[in-house]
């Protein structure tokens, strides 16, 4: 709605002594034939035809766009047409994720150290960088994980039961690696699913 027209609007809605200013009905009421809106402005007139300008304006001029949101709140659509020309698989996937994982699939659930020297150093490996590229390694290995393997990897480090449609993402909810501090190459991985961080202790050899 132009601001200029509102308080131009609002004056002669207030103030209606606009007799011979040359103001037409026509002018405000788009709806009127040529001959009924060549009628002067007046001041017994001009509250109406505002009103009906503002009408005009704010609603009639927008009825489409009210119309289709009140559809989308109010009416139930059936979608069997749409969701007919899906696959079983496809559907699945969208609401459920996927459970079946390939390498690459896996790998970009992960934010390793080798991604950039920021993360190299959030890592916090340092000389015990190894063991982060052992780890991408195994992650590459698909005699290692295999597929089933694959899928228990990423339900233990996140929670989650099954891959999002469109992956990790987001920013901040895929796995990042950590220095597993103050125990010894003996000890099992932790993994902490609310921050998305798989710590692992400063391992010696790859078989460990």
């Amino acid at each position: 709605f132009d601001p200029e027209l509102g308080r131009l609007w609002s004056g002669i809605y207030e103030q209606p002594e606009i007799n011979g200013s040359g103001y037409t009905i026509g002018l405000f009421d788009e709806t009127l034939s040529e001959a009924e809106g060549a009628a002067p402005i007046c001041a017994a007139n001009a509250p109406k035809a505002v009103l009906v300008a503002c009408r005009g304006k704010l609603i009639l001029s927008r009825s489409d766009s009210l119309e289709a949101m009140r559809a989308g709140f109010t009416e139930y659509e059936d979608l069997s047409l749409q969701l007919s020309a899906m696959s079983p698989v496809a559907f699945d996937g969208i609401f459920r994720g996927k459970l079946a994982l390939s390498t690459d699939e896996l790998l970009s659930c992960f934010e390793l150290p080798s991604a950039s020297a920021q993360e190299a150093a959030d890592a916090n490996f340092g000389e015990n960088a190894k063991v982060a590229e052992w780890f991408e390694a195994l992650l590459r290995d698909a005699d290692v994980f295999d597929g089933p393997r694959r899928l228990q990897l990423l339900q233990w480090t996140t929670a989650i039961s099954a891959l999002p449609l469109g992956g990790l993402s987001l920013k901040g909810r895929k796995v990042r690696l950590r220095l597993y501090t103050g125990v010894g190459p003996s000890t099992l991985p932790e993994t902490h699913t609310c921050t998305r961080e798989l710590h692992l202790p400063a391992y010696e050899t790859p078989a460990q």
